[in-house]
């Protein structure tokens, strides 16, 4: 970003090769050195999954690389026992539990409809439309506000770019109408929000929720 907080020409891929090494993207760093001693986590390695999707001002021979090391290790988080993905690893490469949060998992989804989207024609994309179609009828709508917005999103993208969105519309319907309900239980004249307090991701509730409206044709929500 500039100072007056547009975009840069292009992105700079060097701290992403720092955090990277052939497991994923370390987790945290210090200043610009990489921290070893909080692993990993999926969280970060499918944010910097979609990242490559979306990065086109990136060379095809940066991103695809990168790309293949985060869905390595989103590949290696899913946990068939439990039908969810695992979140913290350590640096050794051992899971640190069966399953992670509920965010996580709605994030991870969300980026496997990205790459599936914006990397059309490539054994990414097939890859993450496979992995996709394997776990969506594993999740229901969450009892969580970011869950359902990340489901949502990931919903709409897949309506986007299928002929047959499958069990998508269904999925995006149930978290819209929960991430609704939250907005008129929670919302007054002067607090028009969907929790009583401001946490993370806050964006991304009106954003999947104008998204929902967009694809349900419901004004209100949209409004």
């Amino acid at each position: 970003m500039t100072a007056g907080g547009e975009r840069s020409a292009s992105l700079s891929s060097d701290a992403l090769f720092r955090l990277t090494d052939d497991t994923g993207m370390i987790q945290h760093s210090r200043f610009d050195i990489p921290d070893r001693d909080h692993g990993y986590c999926i969280d970060d390695n499918a944010r910097a999954l979609m990242l490559m999707a979306l990065a086109d001002d990136l060379p095809a021979e940066i991103r695809l690389p990168l790309a293949r090391t985060y869905a390595a290790f989103v590949q290696s988080a899913w946990n068939h026992e439990t039908r969810s993905f695992r979140n913290f690893m350590g640096f050794d490469r051992r899971w640190l539990e069966r399953e992670g949060s509920l965010d996580s998992n709605g994030r991870t989804l969300w980026a496997l409809a990205v790459v599936e989207r914006k990397l059309t024609n490539t054994g990414i994309a097939r890859w993450a439309a496979t992995l996709f179609d394997q776990i969506a009828p594993f999740f229901s709508t969450p009892n969580s506000p970011r869950t359902a917005a990340f489901c949502i999103l990931a919903m709409d993208e897949v309506a986007i770019h299928r002929n047959n969105p499958g069990p998508a519309p269904t999925l995006l319907k149930e978290c819209a109408d929960y991430l609704f309900s939250l907005y008129r239980n929670n919302s007054c004249a002067d607090w028009r929000w969907f929790e009583p307090y401001l946490s993370y991701d806050n964006y991304r509730l009106p954003e999947a929720l104008i998204r929902a409206g967009s694809r349900l044709h419901n004004r209100t929500m949209i409004d």
